[in-house]
């Protein structure tokens, strides 16, 4: 069973937080949830 983490808001301090959880655990699910129509992202790795 993975590792499951949701993260509300999508703009610097969400991609920061979601770029550091795949860093840390590269096998877990992680969902980001963002308000507005776009979000940012920190990393390459971020999107898998």
């Amino acid at each position: 069973m993975s590792l499951k983490i949701v993260i509300i808001g999508g703009v610097a301090g969400g991609a920061g937080a979601a770029t550091k959880a795949r860093r840390t655990n590269e096998a877990a699910e992680i969902v980001v949830f963002e308000q507005g129509a776009y979000v940012s992202f920190a990393s390459k790795k971020f999107i898998t």
